[in-house]
């Protein structure tokens, strides 16, 4: 929720209709679950609910004080005001394709398959059945020779969550 109030800042998206309160509480509306939901963290976003919370922002930016008459222009103007402007423009695909998904890297992970299980089962959160980003952070910036700064091991993290098509059933 931190994380997200420092974007919205970076973003500039705070103004007299979307103050900080506005933003927590539209956060806090985003990740209420009427129905329990084992693989979703009440204080982190999946990609659907970071969908609604745009969705929810926009018209609280735009939609309700009738400076955009429906919420997908509302949306697309917060995404041209606040978000496009600060994005870089990566080329993730390409690295996939080349480095990726590979019949190289491929031979490497089978060949250590057993290896990676152990060392996943390692960090295995006891409570979900799937690594955490802390868990993650800590493998790789604090018990491994990788010693990566801990704002690029929660970096790869999500941009590994990038691949997951729908993150709650094949997280796995």
């Amino acid at each position: 929720m931190i994380d997200w109030g420092n974007i919205c800042e970076a973003c500039k998206i705070m103004d007299k209709y979307c103050t900080i309160g506005t933003l927590d509480r539209l956060f806090i509306a985003v990740n209420v679950e009427l129905v329990d939901m084992e693989d979703n963290p009440d204080k982190s976003l999946c990609r659907f609910e970071l969908l609604e919370l745009l969705i929810r922002i926009a018209g609280a930016k735009y939609k309700d004080p009738k400076i955009c008459s429906t919420y997908s222009e509302s949306l697309e103007r917060l995404l041209d005001d606040h978000f496009i402007p600060y994005c870089e423009d990566l080329e993730w695909q390409e690295f996939r394709d080349d480095e990726l998904w590979c019949l190289e890297c491929s031979d490497i992970l089978e060949c250590n398959l057993e290896g990676l299980l152990k060392l996943y089962k390692k960090y295995l959160h006891p409570l979900k059945k799937s690594m955490t980003s802390e868990g993650i952070v800590k493998l790789f910036s604090k018990d491994s020779v990788v010693s990566l700064p801990e704002k690029d091991s929660v970096w790869c993290f999500g941009m590994s969550k990038m691949t997951v098509v729908d993150e709650l059933t094949q997280s796995k």
